[in-house]
Formats: structure tokens, C-alpha cells, sequence
């Protein structure tokens, strides 16, 4: 599903990107241009673009994850190999749910307990 598509259906929309040059396997190798994008609905991938020297090699995990209706939290918490590119999945979906929990009731709990 295309951003466009996932924005136009009910819940929440998050579209997420993190260029190669954030993506240490990425340094390594010199390959700095290109980009991954997650798109999700209600926390659940439902569409990605990999544009990258090894997308065909990325994208796999990532068709998988959309049929299997996975969350970000799940994508978050699968174990990579560093350093690789799909390393940068784990990172993207990261973010995504340490901004979840942040903002959630456990996050404002957390921080009322740290005096913030």
C-alpha cells in the first residue's frame, strides 16, 4: 500500500523514512544514496519501499511483514545482523514505538514518576 493509499483509509497513518546514509552497512560500503520507507496503519506495515543497491535482498522481510499483518512492535523487537541494511527496519520501526510508548500512558506514568 502506497502512503497515499494507507491516508486514505480509517485509523492512523505513520509513514516513516530513514535514508542509507543513517545505516551503518550503508557507511561501510559507500552506498549512501537511497532511502527505506515504512508505511503503517494503526501500528500495523502496510506498505514499504526500499530504494537501495540490495533492495531485492531487503524487501523480502519487509513483504512477509506486510502479509503476516505485522506491528511495528514486532518489526522493533526482531533480531537483525549488524551491521546490514535491514538493520535500518529495526531502527525506523524503533523509533516508532519508543514514540508510542513515549506518548502513551506507561510514557506520561514513567515520566510522573521521574518528577518530569
Amino acid at each position: 500500500m502506497t502512503e497515499e493509499q494507507a491516508r486514505t483509509g480509517d485509523g492512523r497513518t505513520e509513514v516513516l523514512r530513514l535514508p542509507l546514509e543513517r545505516i551503518d552497512r550503508a557507511q561501510t560500503t559507500g552506498e549512501l544514496d537511497g532511502f527505506i520507507k515504512l508505511v503503517a496503519r494503526n501500528n500495523i506495515l502496510v506498505g514499504a519501499t526500499v530504494v537501495a543497491p540490495v533492495a531485492g535482498e531487503v524487501i523480502n522481510e519487509l513483504a512477509l511483514a506486510i502479509q503476516s499483518k505485522a506491528t511495528l512492535r514486532q518489526l522493533s523487537s526482531t533480531i537483525h545482523v549488524y551491521p546490514t541494511y535491514g538493520l535500518g527496519i529495526q531502527q525506523l520501526a524503533s523509533r516508532a514505538t519508543i514514540a508510542d510508548f513515549a506518548g502513551g500512558w506507561q510514557g506520561r506514568l514513567l515520566r510522573r514518576l521521574m518528577g518530569r
